[in-house]
C-alpha cells in the first residue's frame, strides 16, 4: 500500500469510530442540541434501463464538521427501480425524523436539489399543495409532507448546505458515505456475491 492511501487508511480509521446504527435507534444528542448531518445517494445508471436496480442511501452525523463521525445509518430504497434523488429524499427524512426536538441542523449533500428543496422549494410546493409549479406530481410528495410537518412540529432549525462534487469527492466523509451507500445498493435485490447486470466482472 502506498504511504498516502495508508495515511489515508489511518484518517478515515479515526475519523469513523461506530458501525451503521439500526434503523429504529436514536441519536446520541439531547433535545436542543445543534449538530452536522451529510447525506449521501446513490443509483445505478446503465446503458440498459431494464438492469437498473434500486437506490440506496448513507447519513453521518457529527457534533461539527470537525469532529469525529457518532453515527452512521445506511438503507436501500425500498423499489424495483429508483433514483438518487429518491435516496436523498429518503435520508433527508430520516434526519428529520430522529432529531431531538428543538435541534438546530446543518444538513449537507452534494446534490443540490435536496438542498434547494429544503431551504426554499419546499415552501413553494407546499403552497401548490405539493405539487410543482408546473401542475406535475412532486417526486415522493409523501415525503416531503412529513420532513415538513416534522420540522414544525418538533421546532427544528434546519438548514441545508450544499458541499460542491469536486469538494464532496475528496471529502473523507463523503468517501465513507459513498462506500455505505454503494454497498447497500448492490446487494439489495439480488443475492449476495450475485454479478450486477450490465457490467462484466472487470469493470
Amino acid at each position: 500500500m502506498k504511504r498516502t492511501s495508508a495515511k489515508k487508511l489511518e484518517t478515515m480509521n479515526a475519523l469513523v469510530s461506530p458501525e451503521p446504527s439500526a434503523p429504529n435507534s436514536g441519536l446520541p444528542f439531547p433535545e436542543g442540541h445543534s449538530f452536522v448531518a451529510t447525506i449521501f445517494a446513490l443509483d445505478q445508471r446503465t446503458a440498459l434501463p431494464s438492469t437498473a436496480v434500486p437506490a440506496a442511501y448513507a447519513i453521518a452525523f457529527q457534533h461539527d464538521e470537525s469532529d469525529q463521525i457518532v453515527d452512521l445509518r445506511c438503507a436501500p430504497v425500498e423499489a424495483v427501480v429508483s433514483s438518487q434523488n429518491e435516496g436523498l429524499i429518503l435520508a433527508t427524512l430520516q434526519v428529520i425524523d430522529l432529531a431531538p426536538n428543538s435541534a438546530a441542523i446543518k444538513l449537507r449533500s452534494s446534490g443540490k436539489f435536496i438542498v434547494d428543496g429544503l431551504n426554499e422549494d419546499r415552501h413553494r410546493w407546499k403552497r401548490n399543495v405539493w405539487k410543482k409549479s408546473n401542475g406535475k406530481d412532486l417526486t415522493r410528495a409523501d415525503c416531503w409532507k412529513k420532513i415538513d410537518s416534522l420540522i414544525l412540529t418538533k421546532n427544528l432549525k434546519v438548514e441545508g448546505y450544499h458541499v460542491p462534487s469536486r469538494e464532496a469527492e475528496s471529502n473523507l466523509v463523503f468517501e465513507v458515505l459513498r462506500t455505505l451507500a454503494t454497498g447497500e445498493r448492490d446487494r439489495h435485490g439480488r443475492e449476495i456475491g450475485a454479478p450486477l447486470s450490465g457490467f462484466s466482472s472487470e469493470e
